[in-house]
């Protein structure tokens, strides 16, 4: 079992920057400017990122705001943090109601007493739970039986918190009391992760660091789903609800093929993602034609479609760190390849031998692979160029 608090928080602005260098003006640029990030290229082609990209995904989907607030963005638009593009496979929350922590069927231990909506959450409206232990003896507070999970399958159960007149907490995840943890008055999101033992699991969250604590302390947004991270806030109300996936594309009309450059920033969610994490694929198929930018938990991968044949290329072996922005480039021409992160050199094909691409696909998926519902990033892309 692992717990603490999740890194995903917002940063505020300031993320775009100027690109320009020298006298040749890159063929795109996808980044943060102005009002909305803008997708530019030999002349502007879009204006916001709704206009210059396909999104798919049917449901909302909650974000950050420039302010730092939880707000929900509709089916189809996309989903951008002041970290960039926000990119994520489906997630079902088992938990519900996930906005009222102490409403039937979530359960009051040790005498807690539950005031709903009492404060303002990280939404911005009062509805956060406020959870009183006033047991000079025991442990209060608020307790969930969740259905759904599937024996040995790994899971991750979330939530947001802030001090009231207590300054610390306890988590109950999977049956197992947790460490305490301190709050302040700040929201901040902790996450657990465990491997299921049943086909259903108990998960609560107590006053104080230990039984004989008293005090207050406010609770939002409980979310149990599958994987060892927790996802992007998926509300519930009576039954489980899932989020879809987020499907991204831009036209790669006048995209280099067989020779040039690519470099974007990602953050990822993760430090071993559950599958290798596509980044930037404009393959037509695994051999149909195109290259793409992907992550594994030990690599840098650009992978190149011939229109007959494919090949992987790796860059050294390589760690990530969930929250920390990378800068990702890689060129290739004339048969060599190099690969950067924050601009060191971490792989190359140098001696002329490296297959070219062939033909790009008709567009390129930013954040997951050319199967459109498979490898997606779970991270932030942000920043992109395009260089013949």
């Amino acid at each position: 079992m692992s717990g603490g608090i999740y890194l995903h928080r917002p940063l505020g602005r300031g993320l775009g920057r100027s690109i320009a260098r020298g006298k040749s003006p890159p063929v795109f640029q996808l980044m943060p400017g102005g009002p909305a990030p803008t997708l530019w290229g030999a002349g502007h082609l879009g204006g916001s990122w709704g206009e210059a990209l396909s999104v798919v995904r049917a449901s909302p989907k909650y974000v950050y705001d420039a302010s730092g607030i939880l707000v929900p963005v509709g089916n189809n638009e996309p989903a951008v943090e002041s970290r960039g593009l926000f990119i994520e496979a489906a997630a079902q929350n088992l938990c519900f109601p996930s906005g009222s922590i102490g409403a039937a069927p979530w359960s009051m231990a040790g005498g807690a007493t539950i005031n709903l909506n009492a404060a303002e959450g990280p939404t911005g409206e009062m509805v956060a739970t406020e959870i009183v232990d006033e047991n000079p003896s025991g442990s209060a507070g608020a307790t969930r039986t969740i259905s759904g999970t599937v024996v040995d399958s790994v899971y991750t159960f979330s939530f947001w918190a802030r001090a009231g007149t207590a300054t610390q907490f306890r988590a109950f995840v999977n049956g197992s009391a947790q460490s305490a943890q301190s709050l302040t008055s700040q929201w901040q999101r902790f996450a657990y992760t465990f491997t299921a033992t049943d086909t259903s699991a108990v998960c609560g969250i107590f006053v104080g660091s230990a039984a004989g604590s008293t005090g207050t302390i406010y609770v939002w947004g409980a979310q149990l789903e599958a994987g060892g991270i927790p996802t992007s806030y998926v509300p519930t109300t009576s039954a489980a609800v899932t989020r879809a996936a987020d499907v991204v594309t831009v036209p790669t009309t006048g995209w280099p093929q067989s020779s040039g450059e690519v470099s974007f920033e990602f953050t990822p969610q993760w430090s071993t993602p559950p599958e290798t994490a596509a980044l930037l694929d404009a393959r037509q198929s695994v051999i149909g034609g195109g290259w793409a930018v992907a992550a594994t938990s030990t690599v840098l991968r650009f992978s190149v479609s011939t229109g007959s044949s494919s090949a992987d290329h790796d860059s050294s072996a390589l760690s990530w760190t969930p929250g920390v922005t990378y800068r990702i480039r890689v060129r290739w021409g004339g048969g060599n390849i190099y690969l950067y992160r924050n601009d060191a050199l971490v792989g190359s094909v140098s001696d002329g031998t490296a297959d070219m691409p062939g033909t790009l696909n008709s567009v390129a998926r930013i954040g997951c692979a050319f199967t459109e519902n498979s490898n997606f990033a779970r991270g932030h892309i942000s920043n992109l160029e395009i260089r013949a």
